[in-house]
């Protein structure tokens, strides 16, 4: 059986100029959605955002994707007490600590390589790790990462028309996002606190030495300091 690491299964290759980089040679722009209160808009408003989206949509590429991703999670109700009334603290008192349901929304753009054939239960061989459909996936990958810029800013355009705001993420926005998407906890951005060197002959993690060994051995923990 062929030993596979997580790395293997995780699509991202890199992040580089506010933009993420897959594997198989497609590139992607985020972004995070201010979207519209719906619930107060008039009817007619419905109509006037269907064809606001499909008029975003028609300036794409054939094969590009929209992903729109909404997280939900719980975070504890804190306000601060300066200048507020009795009344507005003892409201404050009252909810302080309780979670409260937080909403936010991200748009997600993606661009392929146009050399590559479409996927069939046949030819995902990538998916399986295996191999890459065509020779070299990153063959143009600077004209697509231009391409996508100026996609991604006329897709926004057409929907801040419509009211709805857009705030492109940058190369930390979309590490913080990719890391709590992976631990499903989105209260708080997870970065790495300990410091990663490397050392005279291994790789330390803060104070402790790190060794590798293979999944199917008993891992050994040493306290050595670098």
């Amino acid at each position: 059986m062929r030993k596979r690491t997580i790395n293997d299964l995780l699509p991202v290759f890199a992040i580089e100029n506010g933009q993420l980089l897959f594997k198989d040679g497609r590139v992607a722009v985020g972004y995070q959605v201010q979207p519209l209160e719906m619930e107060k808009a008039p009817a007619g408003a419905y109509g006037h955002l269907n064809e606001v989206l499909t008029g975003a949509t028609k300036i794409l590429p054939v094969g590009a994707t929209v992903q729109k991703l909404d997280c939900y999670y719980f975070d504890p109700f804190r306000v601060g007490y300066t200048d507020k009334s009795f009344i507005e603290r003892s409201m404050i008192n009252h909810f302080y600590n309780r979670l409260v349901l937080r909403h936010r929304s991200f748009l997600f753009i993606s661009v392929g390589n146009e050399k590559q054939p479409a996927p069939n239960p046949v030819n995902t061989l990538f998916a399986w790790g295996k191999a890459f459909l065509v020779s070299n996936p990153f063959t143009g990958i600077e004209e697509r990462m231009l391409k996508l810029r100026r996609l991604g800013r006329e897709f926004t355009s057409m929907l801040a028309a419509a009211g709805i705001g857009t705030t492109p993420l940058d190369e930390n926005g979309l590490s913080d996002l990719y890391r709590m998407y992976f631990n499903l906890d989105f209260s708080r951005p997870i970065r790495f606190t300990v410091p990663f060197t490397l050392g005279a002959t291994t790789p330390c993690s803060g104070k402790r030495s790190c060794t590798c060994c293979p999944c199917s051995t008993r891992a050994e923990s040493l306290s050595r300091p670098c």
